[in-house]
């Protein structure tokens, strides 16, 4: 069952030197009850966000652990953001077929919306059409470009043609997005980018 931990007594430092951190708690002794668990436990926080926690039991009561000073040591919080949706997102291009995005004067750039439409910029010329998923699996169809012929990134344009053509997976980690062919392999990848 679950219930809320008394908090038998707390100490907030502020942190000015390298670990490791001396604290000292004082407690009011009657208030510790033979039938209740206690557990110590430690947290660094900067403006308001846990960067550091204990994440193993500690009781300080424990026979074995009558020692002084008492040391608990701190894990990093992971700091791996959720996974953003696939639709509603600027992804920012970041490789095609595993090379590097070359950026002229716009970035490559693909969107997926809400309403099946999927809408970009290859590189010279902008491209829009349809697409449709299937938990892990989508389908581009009937896309569609300008036709301006640039000095620069005709080739790059090409490639990422080609991957529209062939991406038939897809996959988000985080704020990363991978296009993968039929046998799962990478295609291109893209970051989501965020507008104020």
């Amino acid at each position: 069952m679950e219930v809320k931990a008394d908090i038998i007594t707390q100490e907030v430092i502020d942190v000015t030197q390298a670990p490791p951190f001396t604290v000292e708690l004082i407690y009011d002794a009657s208030k510790i009850s033979d039938k209740h668990r206690y557990s110590l436990s430690a947290r660094i926080i900067n403006k308001d966000k846990v960067l550091y926690t204990s994440t193993t039991n500690h009781d300080p009561f424990a026979e074995s652990q009558l020692t002084t000073p008492y040391k608990i040591e701190l894990s990093k919080v992971s700091t791996q953001k959720p996974d953003v949706t696939i639709t509603n997102t600027y992804w920012k291009a970041i490789t095609i077929n595993a090379q590097t995005v070359n950026v002229t004067t716009k970035e490559p750039f693909i969107q997926f919306n809400k309403d099946h439409r999927v809408n970009g910029f290859l590189g010279c010329n902008n491209f829009s059409g349809s697409y449709s998923t299937e938990q892990q699996t989508i389908t581009l169809s009937q896309l569609a470009s300008t036709k301006k012929m640039c000095s620069d990134n005709m080739s790059q344009e090409a490639a990422m043609s080609d991957v529209l053509s062939k991406t038939s997976k897809w996959e988000i980690t985080g704020e990363s997005l991978k296009l993968k062919n039929s046998r799962g392999n990478t295609l291109a990848t893209f970051s989501a980018v965020y507008f104020n």
